[in-house]
């Protein structure tokens, strides 16, 4: 009880002594007694409330650790999907430089004015970034060797190929060199 319900019942006490009632005992334990059971009801509200609270707590940490697990399925998805257009980007640069090179009327041109003809295979060599070639004129063909994909960092002349090795990377570089040669090669 707290200080002022204290002092209620103490003046009702007095009050009913003064007026020489002698239901005081009563009244006091039919007081207590309501105090009691409030106090018992209020406990188990308190009780149930901490229940409830535990309960949303656990139901709340499953839905971070589900939206957790939902955010790591969409990166991986994300992932996968860039993933797959660069793997698609490769394979539609490599479809269009290869139909580019074989339709290519001077490429076909020179094939068939140099067959026959033999040109030396290049040297590779050890670079920094991977390996190096160099043909008789002062042109090089540079890859690099150390990232994810295989690249050419050095190709003598226009764009050079999407490659996905090395040895593609070398046979390209062998097919253009060739094809520089043999282009100025007279009947």
């Amino acid at each position: 009880m707290t200080d002022t319900s204290k002092e209620a019942v103490e003046s009702l006490i007095y009050d009913l002594k003064f007026e020489g009632w002698d239901y005081t005992s009563e009244v006091v334990r039919d007081l207590l007694s309501e105090r009691d059971t409030l106090q018992a009801s209020l406990t188990a509200s308190e009780d149930n409330c901490q229940e409830y609270a535990r309960d949303v707590k656990f139901a709340l940490s499953e839905v971070r650790d589900y939206a957790a697990e939902v955010n790591a399925l969409r990166a991986q998805l994300q992932a996968a999907r860039d993933e797959a257009l660069e793997e698609a980007a490769v394979v539609i640069s490599d479809y269009r430089a290869f139909t580019k090179y074989n339709q290519d009327p001077l490429t076909n041109e020179i094939r068939e004015n140099a067959d026959g003809v033999k040109v030396k295979p290049l040297v590779w060599e050890y670079h920094p970034a991977g390996e190096m070639a160099s043909d008789s004129v002062g042109k090089s063909y540079i890859v690099d060797t150390r990232g994810k994909r295989t690249t050419f960092l050095r190709w003598p002349q226009g764009f050079a190929p999407e490659i996905n090795s090395l040895d593609d990377a070398k046979a390209a570089a062998q097919a253009d060199y060739e094809r520089r040669i043999k282009s100025v090669l007279e009947d």
